[in-house]
């Protein structure tokens, strides 16, 4: 008995205590964004009067992307925060929908009453119709009836069956826009009836003062449906001097919250990700061969991934809709650019692109050709001091001599000291390579057979000024004891013994042209068939694409 008057008296003390606390609806605005790649930290401002005790702050009509565990307020000295909570409101509109749902079937009931009404008058017209027709026919029959009188008739009947047909027709007409109307009314009703609900969320935030309090506040949170991604803009004019490199960002808001007219901020921080300590595993060196790639630009692509591992891989935040999600490297070392600019970008889910800062870069270029895949001259531009430039792998548009060239994709990880970015190609510089035929075909030497190969590579630079310039070809590499390759010429060109790769690097003044030779020899038992001839995996290279 003793227990259950402490109980009582505990529960009612709550409940005092409860009814003490005032509720406020406290409103507030978004005035800065930090936009992560995925997510972003809303912070709202606003002001606030307090007086003294306690208070319950109600903010309504957040977005429902909001994480919980995020939420962070401020209310100034004074002010003490004793109790957070949030919660998903969910409102069925249904009801409101239900009182015009009963009056769209009042007036179809008016409807179909009209239409009974109509198709009444209906059978009482065309009764009437029918005795005509039957008197006409019994007048016409009698005798006596003289010519006078039967033209009557039949002016009297013409007349009255025309007026007849003519309600009818109006009848039928009114018959027919009441369908259409019950149709639309029906249609109206159906999307009606489907249950409709109004969804935000609120927090809850009680405070308590000793003193009536006026003044600011911040209520900062996380929200999901958002991010952004990097994009580039490279703009060459001639091949000298510097580069323009445009950083911009991709933004795309879902958080069902407009942002007008905000501070916003790009940072490449991962707010999402495991906050656990690291172990960390030994450090093991070895020799590759992907030396070949490291830093150019055009032999990168994202790495996508679908939605479910993207959300695996970004807890339990809300992920953008409609949108496609890539693996990316990033610095261990997270960046923010803040844009000095107010912005404002609707809760329309379409991407809005944002300029983020301009980079004029000293750069030196040099021409790159492979003639055996690709006949072009690709001009690639090689930066340095791009390190201090915080970049994050993203697509690029390239623009050379103000013509947009075309995209590519920028992976600085794979960089060291020096990015290579690719410009694109420049038909200023003109290469050939041709096979060149000989009479020799294949001989015939013991029990091997031995098969020799020479072609042509010439470059001419009709560019106004000189260039620097890298080509690269090959020559096999055996694969089996039983197969040799013999190197017969290679014009002083760099060999990698390894792959077979061949480089030369010279340089072309205007109108000046180069030509060097690649020859090799392969021996091979005569029994034995090797595809020499079959020199590259690009067939269909040089097709051409037309619209129907």
């Amino acid at each position: 008995m003793k227990t259950l008057f402490i109980t009582a008296i505990a529960v009612l003390t709550i409940t005092l205590c409860n009814a003490q606390i005032q509720p406020k609806e406290v409103k507030s605005e978004i005035k800065e964004v930090k936009a992560f790649l995925l997510g972003a930290e809303i912070t709202r401002k606003g002001k606030i009067n307090l007086l003294e005790g306690s208070t319950r702050l109600i903010f309504k009509h957040l977005s429902t992307k909001i994480e919980k565990e995020s939420i962070q307020a401020n209310f100034g000295d004074g002010v003490k925060i004793t109790n957070v909570e949030s919660e998903l409101k969910i409102i069925n509109l249904k009801l409101k929908d239900s009182l015009r749902i009963e009056t769209l079937n009042d007036s179809i009931a008016w409807y179909q009453k009209n239409s009974r009404l109509i198709n009444s008058k209906l059978s009482s017209i065309e009764g009437e119709i029918e005795v005509i027709d039957v008197n006409k026919v019994i007048k016409n029959n009698s005798g006596g009836t003289t010519v006078e009188e039967i033209e009557k008739l039949s002016e009297f009947y013409r007349k009255r069956v025309s007026d007849l047909n003519q309600k009818i027709f109006e009848f039928n007409e009114q018959i027919t826009v009441n369908n259409e109307r019950i149709l639309n009314l029906t249609d109206t009703i159906k999307v009606l009836s489907v249950i409709r609900q109004e969804k935000w969320f609120e927090i809850a935030i009680t405070v308590q003062t000793t003193k009536p309090v006026t003044g600011d506040f911040t209520l900062s949170y996380l929200v999901g449906g958002t991010g952004w991604s990097p994009t580039y803009d490279i703009r060459v004019k001639e091949i000298s001097g510097q580069i323009d490199l445009e950083y911009k960002a991709k933004v795309l808001n879902q958080t069902e919250e407009d942002w007008n007219n905000v501070k916003i901020s790009f940072s490449s921080a991962m707010p999402t990700e495991s906050q656990e300590s690291p172990n960390l595993e030994p450090w093991r060196l070895s020799f590759s061969n992907r030396s070949y790639n490291e830093g150019k630009l055009n032999e990168f692509r994202p790495s996508t991934i679908n939605k479910q591992e993207a959300q695996k891989r970004s807890g339990t935040i809300a992920l953008p809709e409609g949108v496609e999600f890539a693996e990316v490297e990033l610095s261990p070392i997270a960046f923010e650019f803040k844009i000095d600019e107010q912005t404002s970008i609707p809760s329309s889910g379409k991407p809005y692109i944002i300029s983020i800062t301009n980079y004029k870069l000293p750069v030196s270029y040099k021409y790159v050709a492979i003639p055996k895949i690709d006949p072009a001259a690709f001009l690639v531009a090689e930066v340095t001091g791009w390190e201090d430039m915080n970049l994050i792998e993203g697509t690029t548009n390239i623009y050379f001599r103000g013509t947009f060239m075309g995209h590519s994709y920028i992976k600085p990880q794979y960089a060291n000291d020096t990015l290579n970015i690719s410009l694109g190609r420049d038909n200023r510089v003109m290469i050939n390579r041709v096979k060149v035929e000989d009479n020799k075909g294949t001989k015939l030497i013991g029990t091997n057979n031995r098969e020799e190969f020479t072609y042509k590579i010439s470059v001419r630079n009709t560019n106004p000024g000189n260039i620097k310039f890298t080509l690269i070809d090959q020559v096999p590499i055996a694969q089996d004891n039983d197969i040799k390759v013999e190197v017969l010429d290679i014009a002083s060109a760099e060999k990698d013994e390894y792959s077979g790769r061949l480089s030369w690097k010279f340089d072309l003044a205007p109108k000046e042209a180069k030509e060097v030779t690649v020859s090799f020899a392969v021996k091979y038992p005569k029994n034995r068939e090797v595809r020499i001839r079959y020199d590259r995996n690009v067939r269909g290279r040089y097709g051409s694409v037309r619209f129907l």
